[in-house]
């Protein structure tokens, strides 16, 4: 199942609300296929045409960790890497 079929499933189940945003996040880790920082990801998106703020990839790599779509883990220094998830715990990969 693509990660953006789960999210819009795991919204309409809990009721929570849908953010094309956090979707958008999420397909790009897809694609990028590897751990990749708020950063990378941020530039990549922009460099794609997407209009979004590193802040607001930083809000939406939140949610889909506390969520159980990404896992969160120490990169180089201070930054952290993120990687998506199967049912919250296992690297798709």
């Amino acid at each position: 199942m693509q990660i953006s079929k789960a999210i819009q499933a795991y919204c309409a189940h809990r009721r929570a609300r849908y953010s094309q945003g956090r979707e958008t996040v999420a397909d790009m880790l897809q694609v990028m296929d590897r751990k990749a920082t708020g950063e990378e990801i941020w530039l990549e998106l922009s460099q794609r045409g997407y209009r979004i703020s590193e802040s607001a990839v930083y809000v939406h790599l939140r949610w889909l960790t506390d969520n159980g779509f990404a896992q969160k883990c120490k990169g180089q220094g201070r930054m952290a890497e993120y990687f998506l998830t199967r049912s919250g715990s296992a690297p798709l990969k």
